[in-house]
């Protein structure tokens, strides 16, 4: 009897004790009803239904899982001021409804929202009307719903959203914006796995409205994770790069709008080319932000190629932010400057003595009308012995002589005005030339055979470089003695040997850090010149073939730009000369009219530039340890020259010659000029 008993009462404590836990585990899982909350409250329980934060300042914390199964649409809305909700990691807020946490009374709003767990919705996971000043998420927003957005932001601001966490919608847009966001920051990833993109400013079809998203700082691209796709730019958009292979990518769907592109100040920079940080972005959309600067660097936004919409970014710098700089004679700007100088001092060697030699062709093909130079006195009194004097005096060979040197002395000056432009190619930028040079002599018929002149010329070259504002202005004064002589009546040799000084300024846009560097450079010119010509008489014209050689020789001193973190500096330039040069001249004598003489002619001229390439060394004015080399060739083997001009001689000995002047280099472009030259023989 008592075994009985003791088995009786054994299985009725099992029995006991699994309906313990039974009731125990039905218990547990039932969610009590959710209360509304104010003032500064944790919710540690789970709870199930909706509920109103209230009051003011409120400052409410979910430490459980909230969910709703009714249908009522709201699951949590704000009614309170300045609110603070936290949602904390490991925390779920559910709703199978349609929003999960709404800001839509009028006069309330968040301070913050800030969420480390997990909001789930199947329609608007958080719908604001009013006003956020802070949304922070660390944790994953997630609509779920064919036509559910994570985050609707379909009126009032939303100062600041914070993504590092994950945002995200099974089809429509992940982030609707119809209201406004100042500022998005995404260093998390923001998806949508449907057809539609992760951020939409304001255009979806019957929604109505405009959205504006002012600034949007972004790193998801470049690290595993897909492109950040929205569907028109932002106001300002800013790259945030982390590493050369974690960076921001942007997407965009639709061409509208335009954003001004920067790299967002956290951003940690290697001397690399970033690529695809925007797509889908017409270079026109892009409203200022294709250079600028980031500490130390310089960046370039740049077209992967043109109308691909696909832009490339490039960061570059001195040695000590990159450990090598980028050859500066990469730059077509910085090359066509180097060969600008070149050039132009060459240039004005051959139009320096082409101007000399067409002086000493003129004062052979033209008649001579000389004037001379007598002294004669006068006397009305009385005086016997004083008009004996007088009279000595006027009939004297020594004060009244034919005086040879002033007889035969001429002074002339010709000015011109140059234009010109030659184009540029893969390495040098184009070139446009204005300049303008002014000449004056005197010279001195020796002899039947001989005459000597002194030349003193000024010559400026303005040279836009490109078109982002590099330019050239280069000074040289020149000064030159000429010699002609007969070799017989139809055969003469001219000499001409000069000296210029030369000054060169220089402004180079560099478009790697967006600064213009000047410098300033001295130098000196060597030349000299020997024409052959034949002149014959056809009736009333004078016709001269002729051939000519030029050498010079001139040097460019070293310099140093403008200090800056790509400033240059330019070891000294050697630059030797050889042009020679075939042509004719063609002069047809004197039209006279009432009190004018008319003289046209004209000159032909073919040459050819055999000078020699100019070794060009530059380094960073800031590492003279790494030396860069490149050689400047002439910009042309080979030029046709034409002239033609009209000479206006008075009565008087003055004479006024009106030209222009075209020389055309092979695939080189042209130098043209127009002026007037000025000429008196005593």
């Amino acid at each position: 009897m008592v075994r009985k008993n003791f088995y009786t009462n054994e299985i009725i404590s099992i029995l006991s004790a699994i309906i313990l836990i039974f009731l125990i585990s039905t218990f547990s899982k039932i969610s009590y009803a959710c209360d509304d909350v104010s003032g500064t409250t944790t919710i540690s329980s789970d709870c199930s239904s909706d509920f109103d934060i209230t009051g003011s300042n409120a400052d409410i914390t979910i430490d459980a899982d909230i969910s709703s199964n009714t249908n009522n649409g709201r699951l949590i809305q704000n009614k309170s001021t300045n609110t603070t909700l936290t949602i904390t990691s490991g925390s779920t807020v559910t709703d199978t409804s349609t929003i999960a946490i709404e800001n839509a009374t009028a006069g309330k709003d968040f301070f913050l929202l800030s969420n480390a767990g997990t909001i789930t919705s199947l329609g608007y996971t958080i719908s604001n009307s009013k006003n956020i000043t802070t949304l922070l998420n660390s944790g994953l927003i997630t609509a779920t719903d064919y036509y559910g957005y994570a985050i609707l932001a379909s009126s009032g601001t939303i100062t600041t959203l914070s993504n590092s966490g994950t945002i995200s919608s099974t089809q429509a847009n992940t982030i609707y914006i119809e209201g406004t966001i100042t500022t998005l920051t995404n260093t998390g990833t923001i998806t949508v796995t449907g057809n539609d993109t992760a951020v939409d400013i304001g255009i979806i079809t019957g929604m109505g409205g405009s959205g504006s998203l002012v600034t949007l700082n972004n790193s998801q691209g470049k690290d595993g994770d897909d492109a950040l796709i929205i569907n028109k730019v932002p106001t300002n958009y800013n790259v945030i790069i982390n590493s050369t292979s974690d960076y921001g990518q942007l997407s965009v769907s639709a061409n509208s709008g335009s954003t001004t592109f920067g790299i967002h100040s956290s951003s940690t920079l290697t001397c690399e080319t970033y690529t695809s940080v925007l797509s889908g972005v017409a270079t026109g959309e892009i409203s200022s932000g294709k250079t600028g600067t980031f500490g130390d660097y310089s960046w370039t936004l740049s077209e992967t190629s043109s109308g691909s919409e696909t832009w490339n970014l490039t960061i570059s710098g001195s040695a000590s932010t990159c450990g090598t700089f980028t050859s500066p004679l990469l730059d077509n700007d910085s090359v066509a400057i180097l060969d600008g100088q070149i050039n132009s001092i060459f240039n004005n060697t051959v139009n320096t003595v082409q101007t000399i030699h067409s002086r000493m062709g003129y004062i052979r093909m033209k008649d001579k009308n000389l004037s001379n130079q007598n002294i004669q006195l006068a006397y009305n009194g009385n005086d016997q012995e004083f008009l004996k004097m007088i009279q000595l005096v006027n009939s004297s060979k020594k004060l009244n002589p034919e005086i040879e040197i002033l007889n035969n002395v001429g002074f002339w000056s010709e000015g011109s005005i140059d234009i010109g432009k030659i184009s540029g190619d893969s390495s040098s930028s184009s070139k446009s030339i204005f300049g303008n040079n002014i000449t004056v002599g005197i010279d001195i018929n020796m002899n039947d055979n001989y005459h000597l002149g002194f030349a003193l010329g000024d010559n400026r070259d303005e040279i836009k470089i490109g078109s982002s504002g590099s330019n050239i202005d280069l000074h040289i004064t020149t000064i030159s003695s000429y010699h002609s002589l007969a070799l017989s009546k139809t055969q003469y040799v001219d000499f001409v040997f000069g000296y210029g000084d030369i000054k060169v300024d220089t402004d180079r846009f560099y478009s790697s850090d967006s600064i213009t560097y000047s410098g300033k450079r001295n130098g000196d010119q060597y030349f000299s010149s020997i024409g052959f010509n034949i002149i014959e008489e056809i009736n009333r014209y004078t016709i001269n073939p002729f051939g000519r050689l030029d050498i010079g020789y001139g040097k460019l001193e070293h310099y140093t730009e403008s200090t800056g973190t790509n400033a240059l500096h330019y070891e000294s330039v050697h630059l030797h000369q050889k042009n020679s040069a075939l042509g004719l001249h063609l002069l047809r004598k004197g039209i006279n009219g009432k009190t004018l003489t008319f003289t046209p002619h004209g000159t032909i001229e073919f040459g050819s530039d055999s000078s020699q390439s100019s070794k060009i060394i530059t380094n960073y004015a800031s590492d003279n340890t790494a030396l860069y080399e490149t050689n400047i060739s002439p910009a042309s083997s080979a030029y046709f020259r034409q002239k033609i001009s009209i000479d206006i001689s008075s009565k008087n000995n003055l004479m006024i010659n009106i030209f222009y002047d075209r020389m055309d280099r092979q695939n080189k472009g042209y130098d043209q000029k127009v002026g007037v030259g000025l000429k008196y023989n005593f």
